[in-house]
């Protein structure tokens, strides 16, 4: 397997990793009352710096293709080749390209046959609160909203 690809790929597999157990943490704060405002501009700018971390190119090619396959498996009836399509174009608008573009591409390729690889057998995987978080996902993906799931709900999926 040529080193490019190699690198590729567990950098994929790094970011699928790395964005379920954001999605699944929560930030909690203990109260106290004598606790002071700078505490919780220093809780904000992290939220703000994770959430800036999960809106990358790499992430949003993740998010994508994690509901693209998803979708597909729970039987929505959607265009999966063409929302990857308008996922890329939308990359390369947003002025990525070159080696990233490429990177990118096989992100979102690993993602896609990953997950549907994992979720195939799963008789009980399309329950009616999956549903609902495909369905709301697949709605802003396909209007070229591909910013990642608002952290409430992303952790819930």
């Amino acid at each position: 397997m040529p080193a490019i690809l190699n690198d590729i790929l567990r950098g994929g597999l790094l970011s699928i990793i790395l964005l379920y157990l954001s999605a699944c943490s929560g930030t909690t704060k203990s109260f106290n009352l004598l606790s002071d405002d700078k505490d919780k501009s220093v809780n904000t700018s992290k939220e703000n710096s994770i959430e800036q971390a999960q809106n990358n190119p790499e992430s949003r090619a993740i998010q994508v293709a994690w509901t693209s396959a998803r979708a597909v498996k729970c039987g929505f009836y959607f265009d999966n080749n063409k929302l990857r399509q308008d996922f890329i174009l939308h990359e390369q608008n947003q002025g990525v390209a070159g080696n990233t573009l490429k990177k990118i591409q096989l992100t979102y390729d690993f993602t896609y046959r990953s997950i549907s690889l994992k979720i195939k057998d799963d008789k009980a995987y399309c329950a009616q609160k999956t549903i609902e978080k495909i369905r709301s996902d697949l709605n802003r993906h396909m209007v070229g909203d591909y910013t990642p799931s608002p952290k409430s709900t992303q952790a819930k999926g």
